[in-house]
């Protein structure tokens, strides 16, 4: 189950695509009842579009890592894992902080994908405490 602010083209047999925004409260309840129950995995790789004034691009980066979090910890069965896109900057050890007060096993990555010069990073989280 997807979650897009755009509609997907073509998903892959199986999938099911929901057009909302994962700021709405009721998205959740939707994508629990669509799945059945809670979930193994989520995967988020929300980012704000950039208006270029740093201090207020990281922090609504931030909100959305805080919202991506908070949608896990209502989604996530016990032990299940999340992987999720953030950016380097003046929060970062303080997000990764968060992660690690509900995940067993955190680790930051970065992946070959990126651009070089990139500060994106990827936080993997695994054994959700529930």
């Amino acid at each position: 189950v997807g979650v897009d602010l755009a509609r997907v083209k073509n998903p892959p047999a199986g999938a099911i695509a929901i057009v909302a925004d994962i700021l709405d409260p009721a998205v959740a309840a939707r994508v629990q009842s669509e799945l059945g129950g809670r979930a193994d995995l989520v995967t988020s790789d929300l980012a704000p579009k950039l208006t270029g004034i740093a201090a207020r691009d990281e922090a609504r980066s931030r909100e959305l890592i805080d919202c991506a979090l908070g949608f896990a910890i209502t989604m996530l069965k016990p032990g299940a894992a999340m992987v999720v896109k953030l950016f380097m900057g003046a929060q970062f050890k303080d997000i990764v902080d968060s992660f690690k007060r509900h995940f067993g096993n955190v680790e930051v990555t970065r992946t070959k994908a990126s651009r070089p010069g990139s500060s994106e990073l990827y936080i993997v989280a695994r054994e959700f405490r529930g």
